[in-house]
């Protein structure tokens, strides 16, 4: 019918199609058979075609079949497929021939010689091969065709009559092949042949050939026909013993059971509903199967519930109260008392609520939480009941905090709670029983709901995983790729892909349309047959029969010829379909997986690889099994790559669909996805590795919303639902609330907490004190405030030693899987903030706090105002009411905002998982564990990926991977392996009865379904691989495998060392250590160390964690450091990981013969198949073998290979010496340092012999360092070597010789190596100075520029007769200053330094104050100390800080590790911690004392021992008296980690509490000092508030003196206008390198200090700048004749005074006192230069003062030239005073800038108009500006103009005027004047 509605084009094409086959009928046989390339892809299209496409064409054949059989195969055809070369190639032909053999089975008569051939041929199916699928397909033929029942019983009753079976016959032979048959259909089939295998027939005719003498072999045969027996008999056994469960009607509908349980379901009698897995067969339908797994899943975190309600209510009874053998069941499902809900918390997760329970009952007060991390794990169910269990309430654990565990109290969500209802719980103090389950609730519930929501026929895979069909179909969207993929990610390199890429052109063509052609063929030729034709394919057809070959093309082209017609014209590029690509076209690396010519090395792989690769890309349903080594990852991350890379070939552009990885572990996973391209994959879950940084699911979302492809809607919605959020706790409000419920009970609340809430006299009292109020109120409650104390929380652990335990300790089952993202969150209101830190006892507190009594409300109306008259019962009775009406006003108000906040909360991930769903519809792989996609199920049944990748399928219960598919799902690919760990339900008795455990992977393997397992292992080597053969069949070593070493010093690479040493229990738990193997398995790994191994080549595995925490304290008190780099772990935690070298301890050895977990089977291949090169175990195996089979086949093949004894072989590698050791002292005293006891003496290079005892490391002594004396002469003399023999030899001999010089000829004594050219001579010169004085200098030396001649100096102007240099000036005055300096010190300079005085030299003393850091101040003695340059001392125990100490340290984010095991901080390190101080004393016994009698610790809980007999401080006993309190008898002590000294604790606790009140500088702000040697304290735990708030008070100041970022920007925007200001002053290239020296100081200014500094300098600056810019003009004022020497002289002082003024002044370490006498000494100078100029100008006008004047200005002379020191003001009045002169004559007054812009602007005239006489007077020429006359100066009479345009030649041009530089003589003048090159 469906031909009917095909275009006529596709007709007419089949048309010519048919004709076209019908032809390749005629001509059948020619030139394709010479091909031989083109037969084998015939040969495999059609075995694909058979085996994959058994559907739509099988079904059009069917009438055809029915009306027409084949004819029977005949003998020589299958003889000649039993003789094939191999059993796949005769499997392959005789599946070709299936319907002819399957026609030769339901014949009724088969002939003897032709039964045994068949017989051959079913056998031949039967053995190992790699064609299963077929394989089974063709036994369920046999079994189908009723040929057992036909013809078997009739053979087996002829075989005694040896007379047919002709000469040849060998009954041996042919019984064995039976007895195997048989053997082999009852393991594959069970129920569907057991009653037809005629064993017992064959057992007698065994007996009657027996008694015949005609068996070689009866007794073996006998033992096969008993295996056969027995197996037979084992299964109806089962069949009686265990009825058909599948017949039983469920009580009710599994969906509309509810998933949270219910009281029936809790009651202790309850027996729910279960029926078991089916492993061994197919489910009655879909719902059968998910019924059966929904009640088991169910059962599993239900039953430890029922247990533990059980087990309460016995212990309530009265038998049970008097029975204590119930403490053990008691410890397996924890219960708790007296539970209390305390108040909801307001979350990122949504409201949780904090409850309590009785940390002091029996059954918990002894739990050491911080160890305990299997009770209260995250998602772990707890229920809750006040009524016997009559009603329940559900939880599940939200926060577990082990601080918070040992007062009783965590964080909880409630399922299925009203808010009404809890908060009536919270208001009543309701009290419950709480029982808890282990399991991971939420886990459970999502993959219930799951389950549940699966409608009929919406189960992908249900003909497999249901009716467990073995008949496997290629995948749905191979219609659209053809069996064409992208591999060439995956290609080898190397590999040169042209030539096959051009072959596959053409005959992937070809194979398309011959393989149907041939399948056609074929099916014609069977027909033909089936009516007497011709029994072989290649016999002369003559004319064939059309209407038959009609039938079958019809048939045909129903299914395949329109596909392969289109498929053509797309390949010849002709119209028509659009769907393929021409292969011509394809990229390189896009390949037919169905070609044969793939060579598995191409793609990386061996042949059982590549069969895997090949079956999940060709099949919807594929399992692979990967036995340890064998790269069932590698393969996998293959198939996921080519999968990723084709998705095009797949998918439609409109419809993208992700690939789904799941895997049951984190691990597993994040190692998996590492392995692909980055691009495109989405990491969804909470825990992800470095690796796939970028790729969670929140960078996703992050990356998305910054590229703007989140939608709009989405985008604004989740903005819209984090405002209204963040409105909701407006300024902390509800923070705010919850803080002060958490720490009402715990700490006293701050005063301005309790204040609303006091009557206004009792406010009023605590507030009239000058007292701070809280202390006050502390001080009133008998408390002692402690100011310094902040909170903040720790996990408790050392980070460094135990970082990786928590996840080794964690069980390997789903439930610990912990894949919620986690959501940060900021703390707006800290514990601080609401509470008052005291140091009281913390117990004693909470005692107080948590009683009931309180003051009522009348009481404390009628009660005083004055406070102090209250008892210490009357003031906690008051305070407790303050405190119930705090707690009353805080739960009100947080409880009215609580539903507004949840309805926000829930519109946030509304929107939240819309936004997720866009991020994952766009990835190209997705990677979730089994319990997030059980999570995400309802975004995965959006997204509907179509390829589902699944690795460790065989450690998942099959509930979880069911929900990770969606119903679009068209290919689901499971990696695993059974035979190493199975899933771990949470209740032990649902996996031994109702196979549980049993994982889809194992099942589906199990009911026949194809599993290609890889067989070529690369990991261990063959002595450990052959450890495998009890567990795998078929395992082989690849030959890289046979190329390991052999260990260094052991005899054996293998070795299992048997011991009867008992174990011992680990602590309160159900685990167990063996110390024996502790300390044999750590020495063992030493000494394997010591052979040269680095630490990451070996790892130590042990079965019980128990035992690993014990190896680790052990290897760490070693103290050796690469041992402390092994690796340590679990046997669960390591599977699917590997190392070179395996040490393991099986722990077990005990009185009561039992031998754990490790006797299964899958545990122990685990276990004994992790090493590569060396395989170490040590147990009791005696007790072992007694248990598994598995260990005692193991055991007896090492004891035949010697690798089994009580005693290692060992075998020194340099002397090759045997040893044994049995024991762990065997190994540090027969091989101490890794050899033998014997000498090592080998003889090195330098001749000497080695001195060590025999080392295996370092064989060459390349590290060797020889310390005898060296032996060799020195090169050019004949002086030995002096140096060690491990040092260099000198080059130059240093012995010392006398040499006489051959440039002076004097002798002197030098070293014997050294060049008598570089030798100076010692003799004095004997040369004349101009001095008259002689040379100073050595012979050969420069001689003496300034002599050194001491004469008597007393004419310096400082007065002072000195005996000194004759060189010296008087700025060399040696004559000490002495004066005291401002900063107390005397000054360390003399005379001539100081300037008289006025400039003291820099105080070179340190100031040594101690700065607000501790640290003394190193810089010179200054009046303001700068910020510390020393290294911050700032430290924790996670990181220093590497800033300067004066600079701002940045607080550490990392968690706090303050724990002890009873309280944990849970803040970061740089916050104040939440917990107190613990002064519970340790009660550790100490290695020290003897055995009998050791020391005990008198230290304190979660702080370093101490013990009091061993310890001392620098010498002295602790206990001598130093505080006061180290002599008392119960006194515990404690260690400061700074300074290593040791004192009582209340002492300290005392001294550390106390302030600097009793101190001199009581206001002082630094850090607390040891007692002893005043070191500071910094990394104390115990005080760490106290050093926190000390450090928060310290960056205030640093804070204050660094300044504020805004000041410090805005003083270098000030600074910067300045020096822009200050540049165009500067002239002399000096002074511009200084100016560029500030600019780059103030763009490094970092603090106001440096600010300050730097701006005197920038004004000292520009005060030189303006001096010299006096000086400057005052010489364009006058000729060169006019300069006078003394001027001159004058001038140049001046310029010296500057410049060294100037270099003070720049100078980086210039002190605030220094700058104040360089400004004094500026003035001075610019007293000194007005002086200059004034009497300059006096010369130049000729001018005589006044006696009056003249005497001023002696007088100024006069007091300049004495070189004191002269004050400001006084200076200021010098300065009037020269002021006052020139104002008394106008002609000595400068015109001023402004003066000369008028006169000029007046004048109107241009540049090189203005001139000056030679005294300097300024007149002006007119006109054209040229000189044409001569006059007078009206000023000094001197002659000024000039004739004919020559200026008088002591004339100038009056540059000061407008600038010009030349007179205005010519056009090129004037351009110079106006300086156009410089505008």
């Amino acid at each position: 019918m469906r031909r009917n509605k095909r275009p006529l084009s596709e007709e007419c094409h089949d048309s010519s199609r048919t004709k076209r086959l019908c032809r390749s009928v005629k001509g059948q046989g020619r030139s394709q058979r010479n091909d031989s390339r083109t037969r084998q892809s015939r040969r495999f299209s059609q075995e694909r075609r058979e085996i994959d496409r058994n559907g739509d064409k099988n079904r059009a054949l069917a009438e055809l079949q029915q009306k027409r059989d084949p004819n029977p195969l005949n003998y020589m055809a299958l003889d000649k497929i039993c003789k094939s070369n191999s059993p796949d190639e005769g499997i392959l032909e005789l599946f070709n021939n299936s319907k002819r053999f399957e026609a030769l089975l339901k014949t009724e008569t088969i002939r003897p010689d032709l039964m045994k051939l068949v017989i051959r041929a079913i056998h031949m199916c039967c053995s190992p091969n790699d064609k299963k699928e077929i394989a089974n397909k063709m036994l369920r033929t046999v079994i189908k065709t009723h040929f057992l029942q036909l013809h078997i019983n009739k053979f087996i009753s002829e075989m005694s009559n040896v007379s047919e079976f002709g000469n040849n016959y060998q009954p041996d032979e042919l019984v064995l092949l039976l007895a195997e048959v048989f053997l082999e259909l009852l393991q594959r089939f069970e129920q569907d042949v057991v009653h037809f295998i005629p064993n017992a027939q064959l057992s007698e005719t065994v007996g009657d050939l027996k008694s015949r003498g005609l068996l070689q072999d009866a007794e073996m045969l006998e033992k096969k026909l008993q295996q056969v027996k027995e197996y037979k008999d084992e299964i109806n056994r089962r069949k009686t013993t265990h009825p058909d469960e599948s017949q039983l009607t469920p009580p009710e509908d599994f969906r509309y059971m509810s998933v949270i349980p219910q009281v029936v379901d809790l009651e202790p009698h309850n027996k729910p509903f279960l029926r078991k897995n089916v492993v061994g067969g197919n489910y009655l339908d879909q719902e059968h199967y998910l019924d059966v797994q929904f009640r088991l899943l169910r059962e599993d975190f239900i039953l430890p519930l029922r247990n533990g309600i059980k087990q309460l209510k016995k212990d309530r009874s009265p038998a049970g109260a008097s029975n204590v053998s119930h403490s053990k069941r008691a410890r397996d499902v924890p219960v708790y008392r007296n539970v209390t809900i305390l108040y909801p918390v307001c979350s990122g997760k949504g409201m949780v609520y904090r409850i309590r329970f009785d940390s002091f009952h029996r059954d918990v007060r002894h739990v050491k939480w911080e160890k305990k991390s299997k009770l209260f794990k995250f998602g772990s169910l707890l229920c809750l009941s006040a009524d016997e269990f009559r009603t329940l309430l559900f939880a599940t654990v939200e926060n577990r905090d082990s601080r918070d565990l040992c007062v009783g109290e965590l964080e909880v969500r409630f399922e299925d709670a009203h808010l009404e209802t809890l908060n009536q719980l919270i208001e009543d103090k309701e009290k419950f029983d709480m029982v808890e389950s282990p399991a991971f609730f939420q886990a459970y519930r999502h993959v219930l709901e799951g389950l549940q929501e699966i409608k009929d026929d919406e189960l992908p895979f249900a003909e497999h995983i249901v009716q467990c069909n073995q008949d496997v179909k290629p995948p749905a969207y191979e219609n659209k790729s053809r069996g064409f993929f992208d591999m060439s990610g995956i290609i080898e390199e190397g590999v040169d892909l042209t030539a096959f890429q051009a072959s596959n052109t053409m005959e992937n063509m070809e194979t398309e349309s011959v393989s149907r052609e041939d399948s056609v063929v074929s099916d014609y030729h069977d027909l033909r047959n089936r009516d007497g034709g011709s029994d072989t394919k290649d016999a002369d057809w003559g004319t064939p029969d059309l209407e038959l070959l009609s039938e079958v093309v019809s048939a045909s082209l129903d299914i395949d010829l329109e596909s392969v017609a289109t498929y053509e014209l797309s390949i010849n590029g002709n119209e028509g379909s659009n769907e393929g690509t021409p292969v011509d076209e394809r990229p390189a690396g896009v390949l037919n997986i169905y070609d044969l010519e793939l060579n598995p090395e191409d793609l990386g792989f061996n042949k059982s690889q590549m069969s895997a690769f090949k079956m999940a890309l060709t099949k919807n349903f594929a399992v692979i099994q990967g036995p340890p080594g064998t790269g069932k990852t590698y393969v996998g991350r293959k198939i996921a790559r080519v999968l990723l890379q084709s998705s095009a070939l797949r998918e439609n552009e409109n419809e993208p669909s992700p690939i789904l990885m799941v895997s049951y572990t984190n691990h597993a996973l994040d190692d998996f996805l590492s392995g692909l391209p980055k691009e495109g994959i989405v990491r969804v879950g909470g825990r992800n590795c470095e690796k796939l940084k970028g790729c969670t699911l929140r960078d996703r979302r992050e990356e998305a919303a910054a590229n703007k492809l989140t939608p709009y809607q989405i985008y604004r919605a989740r903005k819209n639902a984090q405002w209204e959020i963040k409105e909701l706790n407006r300024d902390g409000a509800l923070d705010l609330c919850i803080t002060v419920l958490k720490y009402s009970r715990r700490r006293i609340l701050a005063f301005r907490v309790l204040e609303k809430f006091m009557l206004a006299r009792h406010a009023r009292w605590f507030k009239a004190s000058q007292e701070d109020s809280d202390s006050l109120l502390c001080e009133w409650l008998n408390l002692h405030c402690d100011k310094e104390r902040k909170d903040s929380k720790s996990n408790g652990h050392d980070m460094d030693r135990n970082k990786d335990f928590h996840m080794q300790e964690s069980a390997r089952n789903f439930s610990n899987e912990d894949d919620y993202e986690d959501i940060e969150e900021d703390e707006a209101v800290k514990p601080a903030d609401v509470t008052i830190g005291t140091t009281e006892n913390t117990a004693k507190l909470r005692r107080d706090l948590l009683r009931d009594k309180v003051m009522s409300d009348r009481e404390e109306r009628n009660s005083r105002s004055d406070l102090l008259g209250f008892s210490r019962r009357d003031r906690w009775n008051l305070y407790r009411l303050w405190l119930q009406k705090a707690e009353k006003y805080y739960m009100k108000k947080l409880q009215g905002k609580q539903p507004d906040f949840e309805r926000a909360l829930a519109r946030k991930f509304d929107v939240m998982r819309e936004e997720d769903f866009h991020v994952l519809q766009s990835a190209k792989i997705i990677g979730m564990t089994t319990t997030c996609a059980a999570r995400y199920r309802r975004t995965l049944q959006r997204i509907r990926p179509k390829i589902v990748l699944v690795e460790e399928a065989a450690e998942v219960l099959e509930a979880h991977i069911i929900t990770s598919l969606t119903k679009e799902c068209q290919h689901l690919i499971l990696i695993g392996d059974h035979k190493q760990l199975r899933p771990k339900p949470e209740v032990f008795e649902l996996a031994m009865k109702y196979h549980l455990d049993v994982s889809l992977f194992e099942r589906m393997v199990k009911v026949g379904l194809y599993c290609e397992t890889l067989n070529v292992q690369h990991r261990m080597r063959p002595e450990i691989a052959s450890l495998m053969k009890h567990i795998y069949d078929d395992l082989e070593n690849h030959e890289s495998v046979e190329e390991y070493e052999d260990i260094k010093g052991i005899k054996k690479n293998m070795f299992f060392i048997n011991h009867s040493h008992l174990e011992n229990p680990f602590e309160d738990s159900n685990s167990h250590v063996n110390d024996h193997e502790v300390q044999f398995l750590v020495a063992l790994c030493r000494y394997l160390l010591q052979q040269g191994y680095e630490a990451h080549q070996i790892t130590l595995l042990t079965t019980y964690t128990g035992q690993m925490f014990a190896i680790r304290d052990c290897v760490q008190e070693k103290e050796i450091e690469d041992l402390n780099q092994v690796s340590l772990t679990t046997v669960d935690n390591f599977q699917g990981e590997e190392n070179d070298i395996i040490l393991l301890s099986l722990v077990r050895s005990n009185k009561d013969d039992k031998a754990g977990f490790i006797q299964t089977e899958n545990r122990a291949c685990v276990a004994l198949s992790r090493a590569r090169k060396g395989f170490y175990c040590i147990g009791n195996f005696a007790l072992l073998c007694k248990h598994s089979d598995v260990w005692s086949k193991v055991i007896d093949d090492l004891k035949v290979s010697g690798s089994f004894g009580e005693a290692l072989p060992l075998i020194c590698q340099s002397h090759k010496e045997e040893i044994t050791a049995k024991t762990a002292e065997d190994f540090e005293e027969k091989a101490p340092n890794g050899g033998c006891q014997r000498p090592c003496e080998v003889r090195l290079d330098c001749g000497h012999a080695c001195k060590r005892s025999c080392h295996p490391f370092d064989v060459e002594h390349l590290k060797y360092v020889c310390k005898e004396q060296c032996a060799r002469y020195i090169v050019g003399c004949d002086h030995m070597c002096r140096n060690l023999c491990y040092q260099k030899c000198e080059k130059d001999c240093g012995a010392l010789v006398e040499r006489t010089l051959p440039s002076c000829g004097h002798k002197t004594t030098v070293r014997c190596g050294m060049s008598l050219n570089k030798a100076n001579c010692k003799e004095q010169c004997e040369k004349i100075l101009p001095c008259s004085h002689r040379c100073q200098s050595r012979c050969g030396q420069t001689c003496t520029k300034k002599c050194l001649e001491p004469v008597n100096r007393t004419d310096w102007p400082c007065g002072h007769g000195e005996n000194i240099a004759c060189s010296t000036t008087p700025a060399d005055c040696p004559k000490r200053c002495r004066t005291l300096l401002e900063c107390g010190h005397p000054c360390s300079g003399n005379c001539g330094e100081c300037r008289m005085g006025r400039v003291h030299k820099r105080c070179k003393n340190r100031c040594k104050r101690v700065l607000v850091c501790s640290h003394e101040c190193l810089s010179s003695c200054t009046g303001f100390c700068p910020p510390c340059r020393m290294s911050c001392e700032n430290r924790c125990t996670h990181s220093n800080c590497k800033r300067s100490c004066g600079k701002a340290c940045e607080p550490c984010a990392e968690k706090c590790n303050w724990e002890c095991f009873h309280f944990r901080c849970s803040k970061l390190c740089g916050e104040l911690c939440d917990r107190p101080r613990c002064d519970q004393p340790c009660k550790k016994f100490l290695r020290c004392g003897s055995e009998r009698r050791p020391h005990r610790c008198r230290g304190l809980c979660g702080e370093k021992c101490i013990c009091v007999v061993c310890t001392n401080n620098d010498g002295d006993p602790i206990t001598k008296t130093f505080l006061g309190g180290e002599d008392e008898k119960d006194a515990r002590f404690i260690q400061l980690p700074d300074c290593k000294h040791i004192f009582a604790v209340k002492d300290l606790d005392y001294y550390m509490g106390t302030s600097h009140l009793n101190e001199e500088n009581c206001d002082v702000i630094q850090l607390k000092t040891c007692p002893r040697c005043k070191k500071g304290i910094r990394t104390s735990l115990r005080y760490g508030n106290i050093i926190k708030q000390q450090l928060l008070d310290i960056e205030k100041v640093k804070a204050k003196v660094n300044g504020n970022p805004v000041d410090i920007q805005a003083a270098k925007k000030d600074l910067e206008i300045r020096l822009r200001v200050l540049k165009p002053m500067l002239e002399v290239e000096e002074d511009k390198r200084d100016l560029y020296t500030l600019q780059r100081r103030v763009t490094k200014m970092s603090n106001m200090f440096i600010a300050a500094i730097t701006t005197n300098q920038v004004m000292l600056m520009r005060r030189f700048a303006e001096i010299k810019q006096k000086l400057k003009d005052n010489q364009f004022n006058k000729t060169q004749s006019q300069v006078s020497n003394e001027s001159r002289v004058e001038e140049v002082s001046l310029q010296e005074d500057l410049k060294y003024l100037k270099k003070r002044a720049i100078s980086e370490e210039v002190t605030e006192r220094e700058l104040k006498d360089i400004n004094l000494e500026c003035t001075r100078v610019n007293l000194r230069s007005e002086l200059y100029l004034l009497k300059d100008s006096l010369t130049s006008f000729n001018l005589t003062l006044e006696e009056s004047h003249g005497q001023v200005l002696k007088n100024v002379c006069d007091e300049l030239s004495t070189g004191k020191i002269i004050q400001v003001q006084r200076l200021d009045e010098l300065l009037d005073m020269l002021s006052e002169i020139r104002k008394a004559y106008p002609r000595l007054l400068p015109l001023t800038p402004e003066e000369k812009q008028q006169i000029v602007t007046a004048m109107g005239l241009k540049q090189g108009h203005w001139y000056k006489c030679p005294k300097g007077h300024i007149y002006a020429i007119t006109e054209c500006g040229r000189a044409m006359e001569k006059s007078t100066c009206p000023d000094c009479g001197a002659v000024i103009g000039g004739e004919s345009h020559r200026l008088v030649e002591d004339n100038e041009v009056a540059t000061e005027m407008v600038g010009a530089r030349y007179p205005a003589w010519s056009e090129q003048a004037n351009m110079e004047n106006y300086m156009i090159d410089e505008a």
